[in-house]
């Protein structure tokens, strides 16, 4: 059970981890940028691994969970035009966050498309 306790938390630190990758890598490839995503939550994995090493499929699924989960971040970003100024990554990290009961949209920030 603790491993799905950090495999929670990890689920839940995706869109920030989403947002801060686009902030410091935005100009890179979006592969590039998934590969530091993953890396960046790998530690809730390695966690698992240490907590549950006979539970390596659970931790293999899980770092499918994740993948995916930070492709849907990410396609939500791009959907609401969040990735296209640096001021539109934060309001879309504060809404995805709790700071706005709605993700911002390209109304909101004055986007007009993902590039993401």
């Amino acid at each position: 059970m603790k491993f799905l306790s950090v495999l929670s938390k990890a689920l839940a630190a995706v869109p920030t981890v989403v947002v801060g990758v686009e902030a410091v890598a935005g100009e890179k490839d979006s592969a590039t940028k998934k590969k530091l995503a993953m890396d960046a939550l790998s530690i809730a994995t390695q966690a698992g691994e240490t907590v549950a090493p006979e539970q390596q499929a659970a931790i293999d699924a899980a770092n499918q969970l994740i993948s995916h989960a930070i492709d849907g971040a990410v396609a939500v970003a791009n959907a609401s035009g969040g990735f296209n100024k640096a001021t539109a990554a934060v309001a879309v990290a504060e809404g995805i966050a709790g700071g706005t009961t709605k993700p911002a949209t390209a109304a909101d920030t004055g986007a007009t498309g993902g590039t993401s």
